[in-house]
C-alpha cells in the first residue's frame, strides 16, 4: 500500500519518503481516516488492504480513546456504519423517532480551491439538485450538505461533504442512537495521538493549504516555533501527552499575521492549532504588511537581532499604515497638487 498518498501535507509526505518512515497498522489506519482528498470508497479500498495484509493489533485506551480488542474487526464496523450513514443521507424522507418523521431538506454549500465558498440559501427535497447549480466553468472543489428537518433547521442536521461526481468525503450523522455504534464512529479515530517526523524547524514561514485566509483566527502563513512537543519544556507533560493526548494535542504553534487593526496596518499574535500533518512550506510572497512575517522569520532563525527586527515590524506597519490613510475621494491631480503624488510630468 503507498500510505504516502493519504498523507496530507506534501512536504511531510516528502520527508517521511526521504526517511524511509516505516508506519505500522495503527498509523496506516489514522493517516487513511485524517485524508482530506480521499473519497469514503478510497478509503474502504485501503482499510480493506490493511486488514488483508498489514498485523493486527490492540487500540488501547486513552483518556479519549474507547479501547478496541481488535484494529481489524473496528474498521469493518467503522466502515458498515459509514456505508449505512451515507445509504440513509441518501434517503429523501429519512426521519426518526425524534424528529416525528417529518420530511427532510438539503441545504448546499459550494467550497472552490482558493478557499472561497457560495452558500445556496434554498433548501431542495432531493440531494440530487445539486447537480442543477453547478456551473461547469466554476471550478468547485466539494459540496458540503446539510440535511435537516424542515421546521427544525437549528436542532437536526446531519454534515456530508462530497465531490460534485457525489463520491462522499465526509458523512456526520447528527445524532447516533446506539451507544456501541457511536462509540466506534466517533470515540476512536479522534482520540489517536502520533508523533510523526516533520521537516519544520522554528523559524520556517508555514500555513495549513486547507485554512489560507488570515481572515480566520489561525488561518494563513504563520512563522513557527514549535510543532508537537518541540515548544514543552517539562518532561512530564510530554509523556502524559504521549499516554492521552488526543488530534487536538498534535498542534503547531506560531506567530500568525492579522490585519484586523484599527490603529496600524496590521499586527501578529501567537497561537497553536492543529494538526501539524496539515503544515506544508508557504511558497508565496508575502506582500503588505504580511512582511513582518518575514522579519521575525529571520529573527528567530537568529539572522538578525532583535533590534532590527523591532524597527523592521515598525516600519512596515507604519507604511502600510499610511498607505491606509491616503485620501481616496480625490482625484490623482488633486493628490499631485496636495505633495501626496509625485508629479509625473
Amino acid at each position: 500500500m503507498n500510505i504516502l498518498r493519504f498523507i496530507n501535507s506534501k512536504d511531510i509526505r516528502e520527508h517521511l519518503k526521504k526517511l524511509d518512515y516505516q508506519f505500522n497498522s495503527l498509523e496506516t489506519a489514522w493517516l487513511i481516516y485524517q485524508c482530506r482528498e480521499a473519497t469514503i470508497e478510497e478509503k474502504h479500498k485501503a482499510w480493506e488492504e490493511l486488514i488483508g495484509t498489514m498485523p493486527d493489533c490492540e487500540i488501547t485506551k486513552r483518556f479519549n480513546t474507547a479501547p478496541q480488542p481488535s484494529l481489524h474487526d473496528f474498521l469493518k464496523k467503522f466502515m458498515e456504519l459509514e456505508d449505512r450513514f451515507i445509504t440513509q443521507f441518501l434517503e429523501d424522507n429519512h426521519g426518526d423517532t425524534y424528529a416525528d418523521d417529518k420530511p427532510y431538506v438539503y441545504q448546499f454549500e459550494f467550497l472552490y480551491p482558493d478557499g472561497s465558498k457560495m452558500e445556496w440559501h434554498t433548501p431542495f427535497s432531493k440531494v440530487s439538485e445539486y447537480k442543477n447549480l453547478l456551473d461547469p466553468q466554476e471550478p468547485v472543489k466539494a459540496i458540503q450538505c446539510r440535511k435537516y428537518r424542515i421546521d427544525r433547521v437549528d436542532y437536526m442536521m446531519d454534515y456530508a461533504l462530497f465531490t460534485p461526481e457525489l463520491k462522499f468525503l465526509r458523512i456526520e450523522p447528527i445524532r447516533i442512537k446506539d451507544k456501541k455504534e457511536n462509540e466506534i464512529f466517533n470515540d476512536v479515530f479522534e482520540g489517536l495521538w502520533f508523533e510523526f517526523p516533520t521537516p519544520f524547524k522554528k523559524g520556517d514561514i508555514v500555513w495549513n493549504p486547507d485554512m489560507p485566509s488570515s481572515e480566520n483566527l489561525c488561518a494563513g502563513p504563520l512563522v513557527l516555533t514549535g510543532v508537537c512537543l518541540e515548544d514543552i519544556t517539562r518532561e512530564n507533560t510530554r509523556e502524559n501527552i504521549r499516554r492521552n493526548g488526543d488530534i487536538t494535542d498534535m498542534r503547531y504553534a506560531g506567530y500568525f499575521f492579522s490585519e484586523d487593526s484599527d490603529i496600524f496596518g496590521g499586527g501578529i499574535y501567537g497561537e497553536g492549532a492543529w494538526t501539524y500533518m496539515d503544515l506544508e512550506y508557504y511558497e508565496k510572497e508575502l506582500t503588505g504588511a504580511a512582511r513582518v512575517l518575514t522579519a521575525l522569520s529571520a529573527y528567530l532563525k537568529g539572522e538578525i537581532d532583535e533590534g532590527l527586527y523591532a524597527r523592521a515590524y515598525h516600519q512596515i506597519l507604519m507604511e502600510e499604515y499610511a498607505k491606509r490613510c491616503m485620501p481616496r475621494d480625490y482625484w490623482s491631480e488633486g493628490l499631485r497638487l496636495a505633495g501626496l503624488e509625485p508629479d509625473r510630468s
